[in-house]
């Protein structure tokens, strides 16, 4: 407990620390150790938090690394506000990797995002960089074409938190949540990598308690020791409580089909004779009938030949 009040203030002394969310779409399992040694009591050096976002950056295996800086973004706003990040809280929940971190040290955090930027378009071959600054966020367009960007949203500061109008705040937080939403919900692929956090160098948190937790009801499904790719349909090794994949269309039988089925005929046999009797009455009444006009026609102009024949 003294070691961890001692590293928070530390931490206030030399710059603060901030709250750190990284998620994807694609499994990155060497991720979540980093989560899992995090003491939520302690403030995660800078460099380890770089190098869990570096290990993620190493699969290579999303669309588009996003990186998210909200301004004025604090651990607070995650528990009194905690209702006001539903798409947040979505994404994460849907993501086969989510990991975070309620303090990280922010000495060096204005230059963070470049260096992990840099790492990624480096590491997979990214040349293509997009900015979305906070007076663009509400009208960004996608793009189209299919090459692999690295992202840099500069999402609208957030107002201060004020006692005698603490909803400002929460609309704020609301409508960039929307907002952001709206930019990752256009993104080509669903194969993103996001990381979200402020590069504001800003003082500890006021509250001390070592309870404050990032959006914990959207982190419950990721417990320790659960690793699994959340987001194919058709993986190696079954997810666990969930039945077998069994695709609606597949195993097709290529053999070829006679045109009689013998389990078909015995199956219906009487159903088969009531159509066939049925057809053949049909041709015999319809043999009849024609016959029958036919005969009407020829004794109908045996008659008018008699007649005429008489007339004469």
């Amino acid at each position: 407990m003294i070691f961890a009040f001692f590293c928070l203030w530390i931490s206030f002394v030399y710059g603060g620390n901030v709250p750190v969310i990284i998620f994807s779409n694609k499994l990155a399992d060497n991720v979540f150790e980093y989560n899992d040694d995090y003491d939520m009591a302690t403030v995660l050096p800078g460099v380890v938090f770089e190098n869990a976002v570096k290990e993620l950056i190493n699969y290579c295996n999303s669309e588009a690394y996003v990186f998210v800086n909200q301004p004025g973004l604090s651990l607070v706003d995650f528990v009194d506000y905690e209702d006001e990040f539903p798409m947040l809280s979505r994404y994460i929940m849907q993501s086969s990797t989510s990991v975070k971190f309620e303090r990280v040290d922010s000495i060096d955090s204005a230059d963070r995002f470049d260096r992990l930027m840099e790492y990624a378009s480096a590491t997979c071959n990214i040349d293509d960089t997009v900015v979305i600054d906070y007076y663009e966020v509400d009208s960004y367009k996608a793009y189209i074409d299919a090459q692999k960007k690295i992202i840099l949203i500069n999402m609208p500061e957030l107002p201060p938190k004020d006692e005698d109008d603490g909803n400002a705040r929460a609309l704020a937080l609301k409508d960039n949540d929307n907002q952001l939403r709206g930019i990752l919900g256009q993104l080509p692929s669903p194969d993103i990598a996001v990381i979200y956090s402020t590069l504001d160098k800003a003082p500890a948190d006021i509250k001390f308690d070592i309870g404050l937790e990032i959006l914990p009801s959207a982190f419950d499904s990721f417990k320790k020791g659960y690793r699994v790719e959340r987001n194919h349909r058709i993986i190696d090794s079954q997810r666990p409580g969930f039945f077998d994949y069994r695709p609606k269309f597949g195993n097709f039988d290529y053999s070829y089909l006679p045109a009689i089925d013998k389990e078909f005929i015995k199956e219906n046999q009487t159903f088969l004779l009531l159509i066939v009797s049925s057809v053949l009455i049909f041709i015999i009444l319809q043999i009849i009938s024609q016959g029958l006009v036919s005969t009407k026609k020829k004794v109908s102009v045996s008659k008018e030949q008699m007649l005429e024949k008489k007339k004469k």
